[in-house]
């Protein structure tokens, strides 16, 4: 018979256990002892869910995780039986003649797209309202597909809608058919809710070496985006580096993009213009970009080489001129 030999186990605070059909959960550092013939299976504390607990402890820091997190509920489940085609909320409705369109856009935080009654409570969603830009009517306009006087098309309903909910200041959007009692005629609601638009990320990377990019989604609610990268690094021979983006999406409801590229690193120069045109909805049956752009890049190259210790640096100049041009028709 062979001796029963044991396995020491220490479990930090907040781990669960399984053994068998019961689970054990520890709110402080414990050490089990167990035969190793017993089966067990050490889950973890989440880390999302051992923050949530601290910060309900009060009433800010709560509102801050709310705004910051969303923890997904064990209990949800996707029906994957259940599929229904987009445009099928519009089929009954396909030919009828299109009145008044009127667009409501939601606040990014504290509101519904399905209680639009609610209004944002807590002090930080006030504040984050309070200094994010609304998005322009014009904006979301500029983005339909129909306009009154057109009659109904259910699969072009169902791909504007989702064109506008894939707009990167758009977190959701919804078109809901009114239909009249006096006529044919149908009123159609565009309803949108904002994202917020400002995001700051910081990444350090030594005690004199960092990386701090700022962008901005829509900016003064007009939908062009800007985004900036500032890099300070001491131990460089370049100390400040930047990058920028400006993009312009959707000229003159045209669906043509333009953006604007500039960086000056260490390592490079660079500057670029771009113009674009996507096959971004079945309409567009002509699509196209023009792209130019200069890059000048600095690398250094070892000659003369004495020894380990004993050699001569070159920097190397080189300068890229880049054109491209695409058309293409669908068919």
């Amino acid at each position: 018979m062979n001796p029963v030999t044991y396995d020491t186990l220490h479990l930090k605070k907040h781990t669960s256990i399984i053994l068998k059909d019961i689970t054990l959960r520890f709110d402080k550092d414990t050490t089990l002892i167990l035969p190793d013939t017993a089966f067990y299976q050490i889950e973890k504390g989440n880390f999302y869910k051992n923050l949530r607990d601290r910060w309900y402890q009060r009433r800010f820091t709560k509102q801050l995780f709310d705004l910051l997190f969303s923890i997904p509920s064990k209990d949800f489940k996707l029906d994957t039986t259940n599929h229904i085609k987009s445009e099928n909320p519009y089929l009954a409705l396909q030919g009828r003649p299109i009145g008044n369109i009127e667009l409501t856009t939601l606040e990014a935080l504290g509101t519904r797209m399905d209680d639009l009654q609610k209004r944002p409570e807590a002090v930080v969603q006030k504040l984050g309202n309070t200094v994010n830009f609304k998005t322009r009517n014009r904006v979301i306009f500029n983005n339909l597909l129909f306009q009154s006087g057109d009659t109904v098309s259910a699969s072009l309903i169902a791909d504007n809608e989702r064109l506008i909910r894939e707009l990167p200041f758009i977190k959701d959007a919804r078109i809901i058919i009114d239909e009249r009692t006096s006529s044919d005629t149908v009123d159609i609601l565009l309803l949108t809710k904002d994202v917020l638009s400002l995001s700051v990320d910081v990444e350090p990377r030594d005690f004199d070496a960092g990386v701090l990019g700022i962008d901005h989604r829509n900016i003064f609610g007009s939908g062009h985006r800007i985004d900036n990268n500032f890099r300070v690094d001491n131990s460089s021979d370049q100390k400040f580096s930047y990058e920028f983006r400006y993009r312009v999406p959707n000229i003159k409801k045209t669906f043509t993009s333009f953006e604007i590229r500039y960086a000056n690193t260490e390592n490079r120069d660079f500057g670029g213009i771009r113009i674009n045109r996507d096959f971004v909805t079945p309409q567009i049956k002509f699509a196209g970009g023009l792209e130019w752009s200069l890059q000048k890049v600095r690398r250094s190259q070892l000659s003369n080489i004495v020894s380990d210790q004993q050699f001569d640096r070159d920097l190397i100049l080189e300068k890229f001129d880049y054109q491209d041009v695409w058309l293409a028709r669908a068919f």
